[in-house]
């Protein structure tokens, strides 16, 4: 077990580099709904928050010039509310532009309220320093914010130099700035602890599902996805293989050698079958086979070929035969422990027969 995160390099522009591609996809996955869902809290406050102002002003507590920018944050949480459960969710792509897009309106307005709608003379720090928890409330890859948090900066001192002249304008600017090199520091340093804790729990679930060794499914993980795909009264066939005289393999050439055997055997497997058929390393020499939606003489078909071209990938002075038993899913209900045992009976004819060699299960 690991005792620590992995260290994640960090590269100028990118905070993923070092990562594979499946550990990459999966932090910018999990980032994106991070973020919809933080938002959508945001959203929902926003929108009280708006609707509150709108009720004062409605009463004559508030001014009625402050309607404008607070009707503006109460339209928009409420759209993003509405839709960060549904579009956001569903496609990644629009999702990723609209919630910039609602990024982008709230920093607005926070702009609009420090600047315009603001009691004359205020320095418009309360709304502005919203900025400084932008990363706190979103949490993505700096290159994708720092344009953000650029352009939040550039429109607010623009109204502040239209708005407002002298050493207010001059305050404002100068806070403008400082609110916005906080907030980068702010999304780097959380986008970095967030992006190698990601990568820490994916390394870890990783060494839980899949064997340390030949880097197929481990028993555990293969038997609850196979016990899944029954439980859904999915049908498919399932084969359990056997390394032939595994252990004298062992004894004359060495447990290297035995390891390379079942790293090379646990390759072929996953090279022989399709990508999203589980292969499992049952225990030992043994290795499971679950192929979705497979009929019992399309799997007999691919066992015998994968068992006439194993002996290529080793030496001929040291040749690796296996032994099959493959057993359908023929009704429901069934379960996993009665499906392997008809594999397993089919394998134990295997053997009797002279190994090397495939065997279906049949009732009789």
């Amino acid at each position: 077990m690991v005792n620590k995160p992995p260290q994640v390099s960090f590269h100028d522009r990118y905070y993923y580099s070092g990562l594979d591609s499946k550990i990459y996809e999966s932090i910018e996955t999990r980032l994106y709904f991070h973020n919809v869902k933080n938002l959508r809290d945001v959203s929902f406050f926003s929108m009280i928050l708006g609707g509150l102002f709108c009720a004062l002003i409605a009463v004559k507590f508030v001014p009625a010039y402050m309607l404008p920018p607070y009707f503006f944050l109460a339209v928009v949480s409420l759209l993003y509310f509405i839709i960060a459960k549904t579009t956001i969710m569903e496609h990644m792509k629009l999702g990723r532009f609209l919630l910039y897009a609602f990024i982008t309106l709230l920093l607005l307005f926070s702009d609009l309220i420090g600047i315009k709608y603001v009691i004359k003379g205020s320095l418009a720090v309360f709304f502005n320093v919203l900025i400084v928890f932008l990363p706190i409330i979103y949490v993505d890859a700096p290159r994708r914010t720092l344009p953000l948090i650029i352009i939040n900066m550039l429109i607010f001192d623009a109204l502040a130099l239209f708005h407002q002249s002298g050493i207010i304008c001059n305050t404002n600017i100068i806070n403008s700035t400082t609110f916005g090199l906080l907030s980068i520091y702010c999304n780097f340093k959380i986008t970095s602890k967030l992006v190698k804790q990601f990568a820490y729990e994916k390394q870890i679930e990783h060494e839980k599902n899949y064997d340390g060794l030949t880097k197929v499914y481990t028993k555990k993980c293969s038997e609850e996805m196979i016990a899944n795909a029954l439980s859904n009264k999915e049908k498919g066939t399932l084969i359990i293989l056997d390394i032939d005289h595994f252990k004298l393999c062992n004894d004359t050439f060495g447990h290297i050698y035995g390891d390379q055997v079942l790293e090379k055997v646990a390759e072929t497997l996953k090279k022989q079958f399709r990508s999203d058929d589980i292969v499992g390393r049952f225990g030992g020499d043994e290795f499971i086979v679950y192929l979705h939606h497979c009929s019992i003489q399309t799997a007999k078909r691919k066992a015998d070929h994968y068992l006439k071209n194993l002996p290529d990938y080793f030496e001929k002075d040291r040749p690796v035969t296996c032994s099959m038993g493959i057993a359908e899913v023929t009704s429901f209900p069934t379960d996993f422990e009665s499906l392997v045992k008809k594999a397993d009976q089919a394998l134990y004819l295997a053997k009797a027969n002279g190994r090397g060699q495939a065997c279906i299960f049949h009732e009789s």
